[in-house]
């Protein structure tokens, strides 16, 4: 367990828009948090405080659904893919996740949210618009690429 010399505080006030902020600095970053009551924003803010001081605190995630295959198609698969391969992943990417699921936070993503895409996928998925979904080996090859991401 990690001890500081220092502790770990915060501050709270109230927003024009009513709303309440909680805000602390983590590894020299000023970070907010929000809430409709000033109790539950203190709440939060304790419990994150006492997770960085416990050494416990992982950092929001910022990435939507499609922004993180974005990132991890041109930082961690280009190096290891052939370019036909990366070229078939990109498209895939930009035209099956550039969608609502796409836009979801990749912490909000469920099982139940990729298994009912991908059975939408299988009934009515191609991108070109026209009538089916996708082959059966199009399907698994994209979901076993996504899966393994996950």
């Amino acid at each position: 367990m990690r001890t500081m010399s220092k502790r770990l505080t915060g501050h709270i006030r109230q927003r024009e828009n009513g709303l309440w902020e909680g805000q602390y600095i983590y590894e020299r970053e000023h970070r907010s948090i929000y809430g409709k009551t000033r109790e539950g924003v203190a709440q939060q803010l304790a419990e994150i405080i006492t997770s960085i001081e416990e050494g416990n605190y992982i950092r929001p995630n910022p990435h939507t659904l499609l922004s993180w295959l974005r990132e991890w198609h041109n930082t961690y698969a280009k190096p290891t893919l052939r370019p036909s391969t990366f070229t078939n992943y990109e498209m895939t990417i930009e035209k099956h996740f550039n969608t609502r699921l796409g836009r979801v936070k990749l912490k909000n993503v469920s099982t139940r949210m990729l298994q009912n895409f991908f059975n939408e996928k299988l009934v009515s998925g191609r991108a070109d618009r026209k009538s089916g979904g996708l082959s059966a080996k199009t399907f698994d090859d994209r979901k076993r690429a996504l899966m393994e991401q996950m």
